[in-house]
């Protein structure tokens, strides 16, 4: 059992150490449904390469990546609720062509639940190497450019060529992710560790540690839910998850009006 999960197990740990360090700058940024919408972008891209038997990956890649650009320019309204609103139709638009798509798609019911549960349990060690050298690179960068990123997701800086490098390396990491886990496994590694971290602590770093550790607790548990009550990985995680957030969410009061120095989404350091 543990030959078969392990890889399983890798795979969610690298889907929720990158994508929980997204999730706390989606937050930051006020735009819950970017990330949403960028997964379900990418989602419509395997629709529409499924519907014309193109290659899948560089498809949803294409699609991730003008979905990036999209959602980067958006940003020229100020206004949080426009560009919530925007994003919220962009995301309406992209379920319903993915739907459109797989109607005239060869196998379209098994590729509308591929998409949303992805495929887990048949990830192989090669493409752990590989999806592990690609969100290396992109940590990387991350890395060097994390203060302007982060005064980015603050409002406190306005650069358009930042915000498309940050939202192209958002599309990349949703793209592989979205093979892997499908698109609900993303958006919940994306949002939910990052809320549970809001309800702990206040300093980013310290968020970014417990959303680490609730996703792989997440995923281990789930995974294994997953083998032994014999239904889909993804949702199984997703379900999970959830729990852990009614559990915090109940037993710890989230916070109110407090000073800027306690705000929920301080990026004190």
């Amino acid at each position: 059992m543990i030959e078969i999960l392990l890889p399983v197990i890798f795979a969610s740990f690298m889907i929720a150490g990158i994508h929980t360090y997204f999730g706390l700058h989606i937050l930051k940024r006020g735009i819950i449904f970017a990330d949403l919408a960028i997964a379900q972008i990418v989602a419509m891209g395997s629709a529409f390469a499924v519907m014309l038997n193109w290659d899948l990956f560089f498809t949803s890649l294409s699609f991730g990546i003008l979905g990036a650009l999209l959602i980067s320019t958006f940003r020229i309204y100020k206004d949080k609720i426009i560009q919530e609103a925007l994003i919220g139709v962009t995301y309406v638009s992209a379920t319903a062509l993915t739907i459109l798509f797989l109607e005239k798609a060869p196998h379209g019911e098994e590729a509308l639940r591929s998409i949303l549960s992805g495929s887990l349990l048949w990830i192989t060690y090669g493409k752990l190497l590989k999806i592990f050298v690609i969100y290396t690179g992109i940590s990387i960068i991350h890395f060097f450019f994390w203060k302007k990123f982060l005064a980015l997701s603050e409002g406190n800086l306005t650069n358009f060529i930042l915000d498309f490098v940050f939202f192209i390396t958002f599309a990349l990491t949703v793209t592989y992710a979205v093979q892997m886990g499908g698109v609900l496994l993303v958006f919940s590694f994306l949002i939910i560790p990052s809320l549970i971290s809001g309800f702990l602590a206040f300093n980013f770093i310290k968020r970014l540690l417990i959303g680490w550790i609730t996703g792989v607790a997440g995923s281990i548990i789930g995974t294994f839910i997953s083998y032994i009550l014999d239904i889909p990985m993804g949702p199984s995680i997703v379900v999970v998850l959830t729990l852990f957030l009614l559990i915090i969410s109940m037993t710890h009061r989230r916070p109110g009006k407090l000073s800027n120095k306690e705000k929920i989404f301080t990026s004190d350091l």
